[in-house]
């Protein structure tokens, strides 16, 4: 008999994971408002007007966003295991994130990764200290990101807005960043991936004014669609 070779069976993950819509199905998981309008689409509507991005792509957002799920999920299972002595000290199972939900403000709706209304998740994790380590009273707002881009969190026009819509939109004054940087993050330099945490403390002035412009952007988009014969 001669030696066994290998047989190779490919399968659809998309239909798997997504069903029949594939992959971009996940973007739907948290059974996401049809009747009210959506931060993230006000965003893009905004960043495609003023910034000169194109939506024209949706499929390959869709996969971002589905991607960015998937890290999402595991990044939290990750903390949960690496956690797992303190939390059951303290009687907990989860890092008591509050996730798949949805907030309103002004009739938009948004769905921010986590949500922690204690405002105790990051010092479980990080530990205490003052200043910006300081819980946040109000509660504190978690996102997960994945990028194949090099640029900082901070020249991302979309996550900066975005952090601080959901912030406002919440009460919070604290974003914590989770993001997944696939080639890394030094230009030119070797794609290794990096995990990479950030802690953003917001002004009220700050928040204010990100949510007049989100305020104003939906405006524009509704004037827009209603002068489309």
């Amino acid at each position: 008999m001669g030696a066994a070779e290998m047989i190779s069976s490919p399968f659809d993950i998309d239909t798997l994971i997504g069903g029949a819509a594939g992959l971009s199905a996940l973007v739907t998981r948290t059974n996401r408002s049809t009747d009210r309008p959506h931060l993230t689409d006000i965003l893009r509507y905004v960043e495609s007007r003023t910034r000169g991005k194109t939506t024209a792509n949706l499929a390959a957002w869709e996969y971002s966003s589905s991607g960015g799920f998937a890290f999402e999920d595991a990044m939290v299972g990750l903390l949960e295991d690496r956690m797992g002595e303190s939390l059951a000290s303290s009687g907990c199972r989860t890092l008591g994130l509050v996730r798949n939900f949805e907030c309103e403000r002004d009739g938009i709706v948004g769905s921010p990764d986590g949500y922690d209304p204690v405002g105790d998740v990051y010092q479980q994790l990080v530990g205490s200290g003052d200043g910006i380590h300081l819980p946040d009273p109000m509660g504190e707002g978690w996102e997960f990101k994945v990028t194949w881009s090099r640029a900082a969190p901070e020249d991302r026009w979309y996550w900066m807005n975005q952090f601080r819509a959901y912030a406002y939109m919440t009460g919070s004054h604290t974003t914590n960043l989770v993001a997944l940087y696939l080639l890394g993050t030094v230009r030119g330099g070797p794609p290794m991936p990096r995990l990479v945490g950030v802690r953003y403390r917001w002004s009220d002035a700050e928040l204010a004014q990100t949510w007049i412009s989100v305020l104003s952007g939906y405006r524009q988009m509704v004037k827009e669609s209603a002068d489309v014969p």
